[in-house]
């Protein structure tokens, strides 16, 4: 995941080199959910622009392995910058 998000150069998601299956969430500092779906984050809570500084991320993902899925969550933070 990165560790830096500018919404101008496009969403925010997990970065492979493969093809993923992910579902992910966006908290803020006090830990309120401000995006959370499938497609990436594009910096807007409730229609507006998401203000600058630090937010965590939640994703869980799935790929093939020797035939079988697995499955797995990490976590994080990021700097949102404008």
């Amino acid at each position: 995941m990165p560790t830096g998000f500018m919404p101008k150069d496009g969403i925010y998601a997990p970065v492979s080199n493969c093809y993923l299956d992910f579902q992910m969430q966006i908290l803020n500092r006090w830990g309120q959910v401000v995006y959370s779906g499938t497609e990436g984050w594009d910096g807007l809570f409730r229609g507006e622009e998401a203000p600058i500084g630090n937010y965590s991320y939640v994703v869980t993902y799935q790929y093939p392995k020797e035939g079988i899925n697995q499955v797995e969550e990490i976590q994080g933070v990021f700097t949102l910058i404008r």
